[in-house]
């Protein structure tokens, strides 16, 4: 309620709909981020675990819990979740700890390139390939965050762009 008064008080008003617009249309694509993050965090912890449990492979909840956890972070984060895990088996040993290595990569090549950009475009309404190439450029400028930060980022530059061509085509 706070923030309608505030918004309405301080934009003109003139671009009070289309700042609406604007408004709705950036919270819903972070929240549809955020439950396709989420969602593919879960598919990929819960294959994961599968896989390590098929393997016969120690400690699989807790390893696949890291890994769930760590995938929230776009494309690259299971990785860090699977050094966590390969550290964690080598104690125990060096062939499981290799094992899960090789799984892991397989898991997540397949992960990588199928899953994350359908249920992540699918979720946000971004083409598989504009996923691909946000995170990418995104890691590339700004590391972590930017990894985290770019698909939203893209899916609503490629939502304003589409507005704006929609405009143009009816005048």
């Amino acid at each position: 309620y706070q923030m309608t008064r505030l918004f309405n008080t301080f934009v003109p008003r003139q671009f009070l709909p289309i700042g609406r617009k604007a408004v709705k249309t950036t919270l819903k694509v972070f929240d549809n981020f955020v439950v396709g993050q989420g969602i593919e965090s879960m598919i990929l912890g819960s294959l994961c675990f599968v896989g390590m449990l098929m393997l016969r492979l120690e400690y699989s909840g807790f390893v696949s819990l890291v890994v769930g956890m760590t995938a929230f972070i776009p494309f690259f984060g299971a990785y860090i979740g699977c050094g966590l895990g390969t550290i964690l088996l080598l104690f125990i040993s060096i062939k499981k700890a290799i094992t899960f290595f090789i799984f892991f990569i397989v898991l997540q090549q397949l992960e990588n390139n199928f899953i994350y950009p359908r249920v992540v475009g699918k979720r946000t309404g971004l083409p598989a390939f504009w996923v691909i190439v946000s995170v990418t450029v995104g890691g590339g400028l700004l590391g972590v965050v930017g990894m985290i930060l770019s698909v939203p980022i893209v899916t609503l530059l490629y939502k304003y762009a589409a507005w704006i061509v929609a405009r143009k085509e009816e005048t």
